[in-house]
Formats: C-alpha cells, sequence, structure tokens
C-alpha cells in the first residue's frame, strides 16, 4: 500500500472519533474500524482507478471532439477521423495522401486546421513550430517557401512574432475558420461540393 494513503486513511479515522471522550470505550473500536473501512475504500478505488482514469480519458477526448466540431461546425466523427488528441494538443491522423500535392497548399491547410483545432479548444495559439512539425511529419516541408506559404494567406490567418524567438504566433481569421470547416470535412470524405 501507498505510504499516503495509509497516512490519509488514519487521518479520516482521526478525525471520525475526534469527537468522542478519551475515556470514552468504543474510541479505540470506532478508530479501528473506520481505519479499515477507509483502507479497504482505498484498495477499491486503486484497483479501480485505472479503468476509472481510462473512462475519464475517454469522457475528455470525446468532450474535446466535440468542442472542436461545435467550433467548427463539422460532425464529431469528422473531427475524431481528422484530429488526435491523444498527447493533449491536437495533431493530425489523416492519411498523407488527403492532403494535396502541392507543399504551399499542404502548409497552408495544416496550419488553418491546426489553428482552429486549437482555437476550438481554447489551447494557446498555434506557432510556426506547430506548424513546421506536421509539415515535416507528412513530408510537406519545404524550407526556404515555409514562411513565405504561410504569410500568402493574409485574409485567412496573420503571423505575429513571438518576442525573443523566431518562431510566429499565427491567428485566424473568420474566414480562415470557414476555410479550415471545408478543408476537414473534405479531408474527412464529408464534402458535398466535389
Amino acid at each position: 500500500m501507498n505510504v499516503n494513503r495509509y497516512k490519509e486513511a488514519i487521518t479520516v479515522a482521526r478525525d471520525a472519533i475526534g469527537e468522542m471522550d478519551t475515556g470514552d470505550p468504543l474510541r479505540t473500536t470506532a478508530f479501528t474500524e473506520v481505519l479499515r473501512v477507509a483502507l479497504s475504500e482505498n484498495r477499491t478505488e486503486s484497483r479501480g482507478s485505472e479503468n476509472s482514469r481510462a473512462d475519464v480519458a475517454v469522457d475528455e477526448a470525446s468532450d474535446d471532439f466535440q468542442r472542436i466540431a461545435e467550433y467548427l461546425k463539422i460532425s464529431e466523427e469528422a473531427a475524431n477521423a481528422v484530429f488526435d488528441l491523444s498527447t493533449g494538443a491536437p495533431r493530425l491522423k489523416v492519411l498523407s495522401d488527403q492532403l494535396p500535392e502541392a507543399k504551399k497548399t499542404a502548409t497552408q491547410q495544416i496550419a488553418l486546421v491546426l489553428c482552429a483545432a486549437r482555437e476550438g479548444l481554447g489551447l494557446d495559439a498555434t506557432t510556426t513550430t506547430d506548424v513546421r512539425e506536421q509539415c515535416v511529419q507528412y513530408g510537406k516541408f519545404d524550407g526556404p517557401n515555409f514562411a513565405a506559404a504561410l504569410k500568402a494567406i493574409p485574409q485567412w490567418l496573420i503571423l505575429k512574432p513571438i518576442p525573443k524567438t523566431k518562431d510566429k504566433q499565427l491567428v485566424l481569421l473568420v474566414p480562415g475558420r470557414e476555410e479550415a470547416e471545408r478543408v476537414v470535412q473534405r479531408w474527412a470524405g464529408e464534402d458535398d461540393s466535389s
């Protein structure tokens, strides 16, 4: 048993008998019984904690997919098909062939979709490093033209310098969110316009 759990059980037992007179013959029995119950609850909790932690993680992930879906006005299924939320921050999980062949267009779409997902989840702003990592993962990183690709869509997002770094923060504009919605639907196979 974890020492901290044992200490917690003792504290619970002490609190339970705290108002009893010190000369009360049932005080020791009450302490022992409360301690026994507290310790058995701790064992039950520790056995079930792995399952309950997994259930909580599933519920939280489901809530996160729902938040992204509501923000982008897409289905939860589309959000689940496009995003991996296992690390806490959204990452793409689409197949490489779902991305545009042109690195510039792929970079722009990755940037829009990541920004929209992070905003939907209420996370810190997306940075150029976040986008670069995903572009590298998908083989769409074009070093010399990366910044130019992001600057080429001022109607959808703007880049703000982050003090004391070379990194930039991406700020998604309303038309950018609408475009991100279309991109996610296309990647998830829910686009009606094709």
